[in-house]
């Protein structure tokens, strides 16, 4: 009984263990999203860029 009282605490270790991996996902679906965002940002900044070069141009014509 006592092993089984163990066993027990382990698999309440293990329920833990479990709801932290569901938070891990959420956590991870987060950092997708945060990727995504990312991603996003970095087009935003390629565009913005070619926005600059734009600029450049434009003055060297005038």
């Amino acid at each position: 009984m006592e092993q089984y009282g163990v066993m027990k605490s382990d698999m309440e270790q293990y329920g833990v263990m479990k709801t932290d991996m569901k938070r891990h996902g959420v956590m991870k679906s987060n950092m997708e999203q945060y990727g995504v965002i990312k991603t996003n940002m970095e087009r935003y900044e390629a565009i913005w860029s070619d926005e600059k070069q734009y600029e450049v141009i434009w003055s060297d014509e005038n």
